[in-house]
């Protein structure tokens, strides 16, 4: 059985933005930035026309969940140890005795637990599961799709989803 994979990733598909980690207990990274690069692998079959998946659908798609995360501070909603209090102008966070507050509009507040590589990557992939679904709701899933995130300094995480066999 034939397998067909597509890779999509370029200098359009970077984003900087600023964040930090909760390491342990009690324990926070300084805020601090990356110039962070994505690229995404579609494996699947060829459809009707000889092709997986469009691969401009799938990078401008990617662009723009990238370009909306671009220059921005990145905060994880679903950390039980941080408190997030997001007002119309600004956003306002605290982590045990340490405070801190963002205009709100240099944030994206993210469903996630930490702003790991690896959450953020599991988040952009969900994202574009969706907004492909949504802009083109005849592509369905792929067999395979792995996000790769680079920090920009080598340390790169890797998220994979395999849909095969699903109805």
């Amino acid at each position: 059985m034939e397998s067909y994979h597509i890779r999509v990733e370029g200098k359009d598909l970077t984003f900087s933005a600023a964040h930090f980690i909760v390491l342990q207990p009690r324990l926070i990274e300084s805020l601090h930035g990356h110039d962070f690069t994505v690229a995404v692998e579609w494996t699947g079959s060829l459809g009707e026309h000889g092709y997986v998946v469009d691969f401009c659908l799938l990078r401008e798609t990617l662009r723009g969940i990238v370009s909306a995360w671009d220059h921005k501070i990145l905060l994880p909603s679903g950390h039980p140890e941080i408190c997030l209090d997001v007002q119309e102008s600004q956003v306002d966070l605290s982590f045990h005795r340490r405070r801190w507050s963002f205009p709100h509009g240099d944030c994206v507040v993210l469903p996630i637990l930490n702003t790991t590589a690896e959450c953020l990557a599991r988040e952009i992939g969900d994202r574009l599961l969706v907004e492909l679904a949504r802009v083109s709701p005849s592509i369905g899933r792929p067999d395979r799709l792995r996000i790769e995130l680079d920090e920009g300094t080598g340390n790169r995480a890797m998220v994979e989803w395999k849909f095969e066999g699903e109805a």
